[in-house]
């Protein structure tokens, strides 16, 4: 199966590419990017050859975008040839979250699935003006030396943007090169009063907590601790956390802090990164939300992918309220369903995929199958959505299988 040769972008491009036959499984993303990709065509007919032609757009991205295969493409002149067309790539370089959708959309899946990426946190740093200093090192690693009064010496990172959060479910953590009697330790302060800390070298083996009546539970483990604070109340939350470094340890103890997280997030002393509000898109026609969007400094594809047959609308964004200027936004949109009165969609289950989509196209419907379908294999209509009846220029989707 041959596809066109190496095509490589630096910085602000454009590429017209030229495939043969259509693998999206083997089109290979070198670095991150998110795609907003659009199909002139969802269905491919059974033939011997498909053209597909690319236009990469890079916008000032200094990573290279590989469509790679070896072998030259084979052209084909046949009549029953549809072109697809991929519509505004828009790459960015984004963390893995973001690798993964692309990934997902160039081997030709119909919508974006959401990564379970975990969400990084960030501490304020400080210290008393004693010599104590909090700080990152180059690794990135937070650095708490404590300072020459033993009494009242500090060096602390407190974790920002917890404050009326639940009490965390899962224990927080970190490594430590040092420690002495409870200093490096966690301290996380409750609503209900009470206050629990970690007692132990590297905050693996014990806790304490403190309910008004003095310190107990010295060695509980991370959840009976929880649950002798909280008791049985429902609503109790997080006032503040924080790991701190004190008059415990010695003067000009250096305690190097790595594999922190706090409620299995976790946490970096890197300057955090500027947020904004996402705008408010909803019932906008798909470009418009588009536009809106990265004007407002983030990038920002459609799910499902669009047909520019069809007409769109935005309906929400994931995620919603406000982000990192520049990270990924997804539109979820829907096929705008023209007005009029309602016709029967045709009973097409069991026909072939060619003659359903000609039965439904030519009762006045836009029909697609899904999923995509190989020109290689034969298929079967297993069912449409909507079924019964729908406005006349309705998308409906045949659903089919290989047979």
């Amino acid at each position: 199966m041959a596809l066109g040769p190496v095509v490589s972008v630096q910085g602000q491009a454009q590429v017209q590419v030229h495939f043969g036959l259509v693998d999206r499984s083997r089109v290979n993303v070198a670095n991150p990017v998110d795609c907003d990709l659009n199909h002139s065509n969802h269905d491919v007919n059974r033939t011997n050859d498909l053209t597909v032609s690319a236009v990469v757009e890079m916008r000032a991205v200094p990573r290279r975008f590989r469509l790679r295969e070896s072998a030259t493409p084979t052209p084909t002149a046949t009549p029953e040839k549809k072109e697809l067309s991929l519509m505004r790539l828009h790459l960015i370089r984004r963390a893995a979250a973001t690798t993964v959708a692309a990934a997902a959309v160039l081997a030709g899946a119909g919508s974006i699935a959401a990564a379970n990426a975990s969400t990084t946190l960030y501490v304020k740093l400080s210290a008393t003006t004693d010599g104590a200093t909090a700080t990152c090192n180059a690794a990135g690693d937070i650095v708490l030396t404590t300072g020459l009064v033993t009494g009242s010496t500090y060096a602390q990172a407190v974790v920002q943007g917890i404050a009326g959060t639940a009490v965390p479910t899962t224990e927080p953590s970190f490594t430590t090169t040092n420690y002495a009697a409870g200093s490096p330790r966690w301290v996380i302060d409750l609503s209900d009063g009470a206050t629990l800390f970690s007692n132990q070298t590297n905050a693996t083996s014990g806790w304490e907590y403190n309910t008004g009546s003095g310190w107990q539970g010295y060695g509980d483990t991370y959840a009976q601790a929880v649950a002798a604070a909280v008791g049985t109340a429902t609503n109790v939350t997080v006032k503040d956390a924080y790991i701190v470094a004190d008059g415990d340890q010695a003067p000009g103890t250096e305690d190097v802090l790595t594999a922190v997280t706090y409620n299995g997030d976790p946490v970096s002393c890197a300057t955090p990164p500027v947020t904004k509000t996402i705008p408010s898109v909803a019932g906008q026609r798909a470009t418009q939300a588009l536009a809106a969007i990265r004007a407002a400094g983030f990038q920002a594809i459609t799910n499902p992918l669009r047909n520019p047959k069809y007409t769109y609308v935005a309906v929400s964004t994931t995620p919603s309220g406000s982000a990192a200027v520049g990270s990924l936004v997804v539109v979820n949109v829907k096929v705008v369903t023209p007005a009029g009165p309602s016709v029967k969609i045709p009973n097409v289950t069991g026909q072939r995929a060619n003659p359903a989509l000609t039965a439904l196209r030519a009762a006045g419907f836009q029909a697609v199958t899904s999923p995509l379908r190989n020109p290689k294999y034969a298929y079967v209509v297993t069912g449409t959505s909507p079924t019964g009846s729908a406005p006349k220029g309705a998308l409906v989707t045949v659903f089919v299988k290989r047979v």
